[in-house]
């Protein structure tokens, strides 16, 4: 069970062997290691990274945003799986907010980073530039496979804190992140698994005030693929580290065949099912009895849905690509030679390509099973997307088999 691991280790510039130790430890387990993300280390450079930590880079990349001499008690430092390649990394913040894209070598699945450490004490011009910047760089650039990882230093649900009243700096942050939130369809992986449960990843120097700062965020299309999240105590430090757990990546079939309902309103079709259940008239004798005769008759009509299906789609995407060379073409001739009769042909060209589109879109819509859609509302790409995501929560990554014990992938699979 692979997955991200955060801590905030308040600080690794000042030798704390606990701490190290601790931090080769969960290195150390590496098939269980998509990345560790150290929060608070209080470096101001990768001089300063402990040197037992860097025995590691043979099968860890080492990542780092240090702490500045006006902020000296942030830091990141994330050490990434060699099972991962770097796609793009971008320090956003020094020491607060860290982007890290990378991709499976094996399965060529993608997955974008954010490492935030809020600051306890910030403005309200410095917290909108964070929750802007996190924002513009996951809808500018369209990204998915997203997990938002820190110490946020606020809460957004009461539930997280012992006190059950929110804090001004909680008050300061939690509308503008309840927001991103709802825009962006993140959300808190502990509460996918635990909604109700209280559990503390922080405990204040008063030793009487908890919290729950520490948590990791994802999108959608990971949700489904969450098993747990572990808080693990230490003794030496005052946050306990994290631990989310995410099910292997497992192979899908075709999945289940489902009636198109817009096949009754063609003429074609509906003609060649009724060819099929006379034929199923003509001599009832033939079958033992009428329920072996109407079995029959469903399966005969299912295999003609399912073939006729397959005929008439192959036939659609032959006509719209098609009809996307023949406007290529046009398009690509001069204009002093575009006639008015080669106007009308392009315009009509394009009418069928948006008939083309529109299905596939409505086809979309209806598989993604969303709600409330207003018409051109989102382009196909959009829903292509949510229909993934719709499938994917249907899937099964883990079962407890009759020993109680947890089985994952297919490896395992009964016959």
């Amino acid at each position: 069970m692979v997955g991200p691991i955060h801590w905030n280790v308040k600080g690794l510039k000042v030798i704390n062997f606990e701490k190290v130790k601790k931090c080769c430890s969960m290195l150390e387990q590496v098939q269980n290691v998509l990345f560790l993300n150290l929060h608070e280390t209080h470096l101001i450079s990768d001089n300063d990274i402990p040197k037992k930590l860097l025995n590691y880079s043979h099968i860890y990349t080492t990542i780092s945003s240090h702490a500045r001499e006006d902020d000296k008690g942030a830091g990141i430092l994330i050490f990434i799986n060699k099972t991962e390649e770097i796609v793009d990394s971008e320090e956003i913040f020094p020491g607060r907010l860290l982007f890290v894209k990378i991709k499976n070598k094996a399965s060529g699945l993608e997955r974008n980073i954010f490492s935030f450490y809020a600051k306890s004490h910030a403005h309200t011009n410095e917290i909108k530039r964070y929750m802007s910047a996190i924002h513009d760089k996951i809808s500018d650039e369209g990204l998915s496979g997203i997990l938002v990882v820190g110490d946020f230093n606020f809460v957004t649900s009461l539930l997280d804190r012992n006190s059950s009243s929110f804090t001004a700096t909680d008050n300061m942050y939690r509308h503008e992140w309840q927001k991103i939130e709802i825009v962006l369809g993140l959300s808190d992986s502990f509460r996918i698994t635990n909604p109700k449960r209280r559990l503390y990843s922080y405990t204040h120097t008063n030793g009487s005030s908890r919290s729950r700062l520490d948590r990791i965020y994802v999108s959608n299309d990971l949700q489904g693929k969450i098993m747990n999240s572990i808080y693990e105590n230490v003794f030496s430090s005052d946050h306990k580290i994290l631990h989310l757990k995410f099910a292997q990546e497992i192979d899908t079939g075709p999945g289940q065949w489902i009636f198109n309902n817009s096949l009754i309103g063609d003429t074609i079709f509906v003609a060649g099912v009724k060819e099929i259940i006379s034929q199923y008239k003509i001599d009832p004798n033939v079958f033992l009895s009428s329920k072996l005769r109407w079995d029959f008759l469903k399966q005969n009509i299912v295999s003609f849905a399912q073939n006729f299906s397959r005929q008439k789609s192959r036939k659609e995407r032959s006509e719209y690509n098609e009809i996307l060379k023949s406007i290529e073409v046009l398009e690509g001739i001069p204009k002093q030679d575009v006639t008015d009769s080669i106007k009308e042909t392009i315009v009509n060209l394009k009418s069928k390509e948006n008939h083309h589109t529109n299905k596939k879109l409505e086809g979309s819509i209806l598989r993604a099973k969303v709600p409330h859609i207003e018409k051109n509302e989102h382009d196909i790409s959009y829903y292509a997307r949510l229909e993934k995501i719709s499938g994917e929560k249907n899937n099964i990554y883990c079962l407890n088999d009759k020993n109680e014990v947890l089985n994952q992938g297919t490896k395992n699979s009964p016959k």
